[in-house]
C-alpha cells in the first residue's frame, strides 16, 4: 500500500480520523460502518488517519484536565507507520469449528485492506482532534471539524452528491434532507443508530458468549418498524400502492413488499433458500435480472421503485422555475386558441400523464414537460370536457387505503439510517448464528430480519460488503408461520411491552404524555397550587441585578459582519438580538482572562461566538453547532472578518471533550442549557447562559429531572414539575399581560432548580435578566463563576 508522505498541515483534501480497538489491526465499531459508507459512496477524496491507543475517548477526557494550553496550540504530527495490507477480511476468516466464540467479535472488527491510511498516536493529533469525539472529519485549514458517528455519515454524502449525481445519494439523508441531522437527546433515530446500538453491540462483542436474549436495540428496532409508516406523502403512495395491487392481481402484500425472487449475489446466481421456492414452482414471471451493481442508491424492491418514483422524478427536476416560465408562456398562447375553438366540438384524447393548468375563458389545457423540460400542450373542450371525464369517477376514501408498512427504517426509502444500523446488525447477527443464539430471535425480531435480507439486495450493497470489508450475507432460514394461540400472545404482547424508554418516546411526545389541550387544562387547575407550593418551600429565582452597570457595546465602531444582520437576522429583530448579545459578551468580560478559551455552545449562526471572539481577541473561542446550513453561514463570517482565535465544530454539544475555562450559551433550546451546565460543572469552568424552550423538558440518558438535590427533596412531584416547564413557555411580547408575568414566574423556578445544582458544587450564580427585558420573552440569564477561578 502506498502511503501519502506529505505533513498534514499542507493537504488540502479532508481528513477522516477513525478510531482504532487496541492495536491498529482493529477499529471499532463505528469507524467501520463509516468505512462502509465512504467505499459504497465511492468517496476517496480524503485521507484517512487511524488513531491508535487504547480507549481513545478515556483519554481525551483526561487530557481536559491538563493544564490550558495556548490557543494557537494545535498539536503536532507523528511520523508515519506503514500498516501492513495483508489483513485478512472480517467473514472470510471465521470458521464456528476453528475460532473460539469469544474470539469471534475481534475478527470481525478487523481493520478493512481495501483502504488506505496512515496511523498516528492519539497524543500527536492536533488539539482540535483531540478535543473531540472520533470519528471526525478535519476540513482544511483547521477551522471547521464535523464530528461523532452521524455527522461524519452525514458530511460523506453531501460531499460524494457532486461527484457521481447519476447515484441520487442525496435521497439517503431522507426528506427535506434531515436523517440523523438531530442529536440524540432529541430525536429517536439518532440515539438508536448513534449512541444505543453501538454500544449494545461492542458489547456483546466483547463477551458474545455470555448473551443469550435478544438485545434491546433490535426489540427497539422492531417495534419502531412494526408501527405505520409516517412519511409526508403518505397517502399518495398508498394510493400508488392499491393502483399496484390492481395491476397485478393483488400479488403485492400488506404495505409495498413484492412476491418477487430477490436479487441475485454478484455472481449471478440465486441464493439457496430461493432456488427451493423457485423450483416449488413460483414461475418465470416472478424471477428478475439482477440489477447493475452502479444503479442509484434508491430501493431495490420494484414495487418500492414504483412507490417512490414519483418523489424520485421531483428530485430529478432542472430548473423548476424555467419550466414555470415556459408554462406560462405556452398557456397564454393555448388561451388565444381557445378563443377560435370555442364553438368547436374537441374530441381529442390527451395523454395520461400531462396536467391540467386554467387559463382565460375556462379554457382547460393539458400541459406535458418532456425530458428536455419543454413544454407542448392539447386543448380540450373546457369545462364540459372535464365533466366527461371525472363523472363516474369515484375517489377512494383515504381510510380505505391499504396501509404501507417499513421496508427500510424510515419506511418505503431507504435512508442513512439503515446504513447505520446494517453493519452492527450484520456483526452481532453473525457473531450470534455461530454461537448458537440467533434463534432466540428469529421469533422476537422477524421484522429485523426481514430487513436485514432486503438491505442486502440494495444495489451495490452486496459489492462493497464482501470485497471491500469481507462480509457475507448470514443464512437465515425463513421464519416459521404463527397460528392459533402463538400468534394471538405475540400480538398481545407487542401491544402491552414497550422497549422503547422514557428518553426514546418523551421528545416526540412531550414531557407530559399528553396532548395540548390536556395540558392547557391542568395549567388551569393544578398550576396555582404547584406555584403556592413552591413559594411556601422559598424556592423562587430571587433575581438580581446584572453584575455589569454599562450592558451596551459600540456596534458602530466594529466591523459590520459583527451586527447579527450578517447572520441573516431580519433587521426588524436585529437590535434586539445585540441586545441580548451585550448582556451575554458583557458578563463574559467581566470573568475572562487573557488566553481563555470561550466555549460556544449551540452556537447558530455565529451571532455570540464572532461577537465574543472580536471583542475578545486575546481569548480562544470555540463554536459548537449541529446543523450545517448555520455552521455554513457562520464560518462564512468568520473568514471574511479574518478570525484566528476560532474554532468550530459540527457535532453534538456533548462529543466535546477538551478543555474550556467559560461556557456559553444563547437560547439553547430545553435539555441542551443543561447539558451546557453540566458539562461546565465537570470541566470546572464558569457560565453564562440564557436558557430557551422549557416547555420541551424530558429525562434523557444523559440527565433526569428535577436537578438539584433541594427541589428532588420538595413536596413537588416529576409530573408538576414538567407543568411548570409548560406554563414557563407561555411568556410572550405582550409583557405586562397575566399570562407572561406567569410564564417569567414559572421561568424563574426551573432556572432556581439549575442554579442550585451548580451552588451544589460550590459555585456563585446569579439568576438576573437580559437587559431590557423587552429584547427578548426568554430573557433569564444565569451567570455561574466556579469556585477554581
Amino acid at each position: 500500500m502506498e502511503m501519502d508522505t506529505k505533513p498534514t498541515e499542507d493537504m488540502l483534501r479532508d481528513t477522516l480520523y477513525l478510531e482504532s480497538s487496541g492495536d491498529t489491526s482493529h477499529v471499532t465499531l463505528p469507524s467501520l460502518i463509516v468505512i462502509f459508507l465512504q467505499q459504497y459512496c465511492h468517496y476517496h477524496n480524503l485521507d484517512v488517519i487511524l488513531v491508535c491507543g487504547s480507549e481513545l475517548n478515556q483519554e481525551a477526557k483526561d487530557s481536559s484536565k491538563a493544564p490550558l494550553k495556548s490557543h494557537l496550540d494545535l498539536g503536532h504530527e507523528g511520523k508515519v507507520e506503514h500498516k501492513d495490507t495483508n489483513i485478512s477480511t472480517s467473514d472470510d476468516n471465521l470458521d464456528s469449528n476453528s475460532i473460539r466464540s469469544d474470539d469471534v467479535g475481534l475478527n470481525l472488527l478487523e481493520t478493512p485492506k481495501s483502504i488506505e491510511y496512515r496511523v498516528l498516536k492519539h497524543v500527536c493529533l492536533p488539539r482540535v482532534v483531540q478535543d473531540c469525539q472520533l470519528p471526525c472529519i478535519l476540513l482544511p485549514g483547521r477551522q471547521l471539524c464535523v464530528s461523532g458517528l452521524a455527522n461524519v455519515l452525514r458530511h460523506i454524502i453531501q460531499a460524494a452528491v457532486p461527484l457521481e449525481p447519476h447515484r441520487n445519494l442525496e435521497t439517503l439523508l431522507g426528506f427535506r434532507q434531515t436523517c440523523l441531522r438531530c442529536c440524540s437527546e432529541t430525536s429517536i433515530w439518532t440515539k438508536l443508530c448513534e449512541v444505543d446500538t453501538p454500544q449494545e453491540v461492542t458489547n456483546f462483542l466483547k463477551n458474545p458468549s455470555e448473551v443469550s436474549s435478544c438485545p434491546l436495540f433490535l426489540n427497539k428496532f422492531q417495534e419502531i418498524l412494526s408501527q405505520p409508516v409516517s412519511t409526508h406523502n403518505s397517502e399518495k403512495l398508498r394510493r400508488k400502492l392499491l393502483k399496484s395491487k390492481k395491476m397485478n392481481g393483488n400479488s403485492i402484500q400488506g404495505g409495498g413488499e413484492s412476491n418477487v425472487k430477490r436479487n441475485t449475489d454478484d455472481a449471478g446466481k440465486l441464493d439457496e433458500r430461493e432456488k427451493g421456492k423457485d423450483k416449488k414452482g413460483s414461475g418465470t414471471e416472478n424471477s428478475r435480472m439482477p440489477k447493475p451493481l452502479d444503479d442509484p442508491a434508491t430501493l431495490c424492491e420494484d414495487n418500492s421503485k414504483e412507490l417512490t418514483s414519483e418523489f424520485q422524478s421531483k428530485m430529478n427536476l432542472g430548473n423548476k422555475k424555467e419550466i414555470r416560465r415556459r408554462k406560462r408562456e405556452q398557456n397564454r398562447e393555448n388561451a388565444a386558441i381557445d378563443q377560435s375553438l370555442l364553438g368547436n366540438d374537441i374530441t381529442a384524447e390527451t395523454k395520461a400523464e400531462q396536467t391540467s393548468t386554467d387559463v382565460p375563458n375556462g379554457a382547460i389545457d393539458r400541459v406535458e414537460t418532456n425530458a428536455n423540460g419543454e413544454m407542448s400542450s392539447q386543448p380540450e373542450g373546457g369545462n364540459q370536457r372535464r365533466r366527461k371525464k371525472t363523472k363516474n369517477k369515484k375517489k377512494i376514501h383515504k381510510d380505505s387505503l391499504p396501509e404501507l408498512t417499513h421496508l427500510f427504517a424510515h419506511g418505503v426509502d431507504v435512508t442513512l439510517a439503515d446504513f447505520a444500523l446494517f453493519i452492527p446488525i450484520h456483526l452481532w447477527l453473525r457473531t450470534s448464528s455461530l454461537n448458537g443464539t440467533a434463534h432466540n430471535a428469529r421469533r422476537t425480531v422477524p421484522l429485523v430480519f426481514e430487513w436485514y435480507r432486503r438491505m442486502w439486495d440494495v444495489p451495490s450493497v452486496r459489492q462493497v460488503a464482501s470485497t471491500s470489508l469481507g462480509l457475507r450475507e448470514v443464512d437465515i432460514t425463513p421464519l416459521k408461520e404463527t397460528s392459533g394461540d402463538d400468534a394471538a400472545a405475540v400480538r398481545e404482547n407487542s401491544k402491552t411491552d414497550s422497549y422503547l424508554l422514557e428518553e426514546d418516546v418523551r421528545p416526540h411526545v412531550g414531557s407530559l404524555g399528553v396532548s395540548r389541550g390536556v395540558v392547557r387544562e391542568r395549567l388551569k387547575k393544578v398550576l396555582p397550587d404547584v406555584i403556592l407550593t413552591l413559594e411556601d418551600q422559598g424556592l423562587s429565582a430571587g433575581f438580581m441585578d446584572h453584575p455589569s452597570k454599562d450592558t451596551t457595546l459600540d456596534w458602530r465602531n466594529m466591523d459590520p459582519v459583527v451586527s447579527p444582520i450578517e447572520g441573516e437576522v431580519e433587521a426588524r429583530r436585529a437590535r434586539g438580538k445585540e441586545q441580548q448579545l451585550e448582556s451575554i459578551v458583557t458578563a463574559v468580560q467581566q470573568i475572562a482572562q487573557p488566553g481563555s478559551r470561550i466555549l460556544d455552545f449551540c452556537s447558530g449562526g455565529g451571532h455570540l461566538g464572532i461577537a465574543l471572539a472580536y471583542c475578545l481577541p486575546d481569548c480562544h473561542v470555540i463554536m459548537i453547532e449541529n446543523k450545517e446550513e448555520s455552521l455554513k453561514r457562520a464560518l462564512g463570517r468568520v473568514q471574511t472578518l479574518g478570525l484566528q482565535n476560532v474554532t468550530l465544530y459540527l457535532s453534538n454539544i456533548d462529543y466535546f471533550y477538551g478543555q474550556f475555562d467559560i461556557g456559553v450559551s444563547l437560547h439553547a433550546c430545553g435539555v441542551a442549557t443543561d447539558i451546557v451546565l453540566s458539562k461546565c460543572v465537570e470541566q470546572g469552568a464558569s457560565f453564562v447562559s440564557s436558557p430557551c424552550c422549557y416547555g420541551s423538558l424530558h429525562n434523557t440518558h444523559h440527565l433526569t429531572y428535577p436537578r438539584s438535590k433541594v427541589f428532588r427533596e420538595s413536596n413537588i412531584s416529576k409530573k408538576n414539575y414538567f407543568l411548570v416547564a409548560h406554563a414557563a413557555d407561555q411568556t410572550c411580547w405582550d409583557f405586562d399581560s397575566n399570562l407572561s408575568k406567569q410564564g417569567k414566574r414559572c421561568m424563574g423556578y426551573i432556572d432556581r432548580d439549575r442554579a442550585e445544582l451548580a451552588r451544589e458544587q460550590g459555585y456563585h450564580v446569579t439568576i438576573c435578566s437580559l437587559k431590557p427585558e423587552t429584547c427578548s420573552p426568554k430573557n433569564n440569564l444565569l451567570i455561574g463563576v466556579s469556585p477554581h477561578k
